[in-house]
């Protein structure tokens, strides 16, 4: 092979290279996660002596999350809950206190 045509693929070789890395960089910078109105949802509801699994369906419906649990959460629990526009965090942490569930 010779000198120029060794020299032409490695310049393809770093061209490529260059291009990957850029392309890289950019999918990097455009999936830096930050807080969306989306993680700053407010929900209200008012259920008692209602099981956990029926709580957790209502609040599904005011939001676009999905509930994925296992088999050691007791979503058969009777809860009680009466919340107004509060923070999907705050009505969370009501229905899981004084459980394992965080």
């Amino acid at each position: 092979m010779s000198y120029s045509v060794k020299r032409s693929r490695c310049k393809q070789f770093f061209r490529v290279m260059r291009i990957t890395t850029l392309l890289l960089f950019v999918f990097i910078f455009c999936m830096h996660a930050e807080n969306s109105s989306s993680q700053n949802v407010n929900v209200t509801i008012k259920r008692s002596n209602t099981e956990l699994e029926n709580v957790l369906n209502d609040i599904e419906k005011q939001t676009d999350y999905l509930f994925i649990y296992n088999k050691f959460v007791n979503v058969d629990r009777k809860v009680s809950v009466n919340l107004k526009k509060a923070s999907l965090e705050e009505v969370l942490a009501n229905l899981f206190a004084g459980t394992d569930v965080k």
